[in-house]
């Protein structure tokens, strides 16, 4: 999960469990109509760190129209 809520993005809640000095935090991919729902009733959302994590997305990627002709590596 990303550090702090997205009330627009966010689709994960967080749950803890256990006592304070051995807490457990783990978080509950929402969907549909339960996403639907919690957004509506204004519930902290979390972000996917996968959703946004920009270290192996590439900066620029190839535009779609664009085509590589690249010769063959022996």
């Amino acid at each position: 999960m990303d550090i702090s809520p997205d009330p627009e993005l966010g689709t994960v809640r967080k749950h803890f469990s256990g006592p304070i000095n051995g807490r457990v935090v783990y978080g509950e991919v929402l969907k549909g109509s339960d996403l639907d729902t919690a957004r509506a009733d204004g519930e902290r959302l979390w972000i996917r760190h996968s959703e946004i994590c920009t270290a192996r997305k590439p900066y620029n990627p190839r535009p779609a129209h664009v085509q590589l002709d690249l010769p063959n590596r022996t």
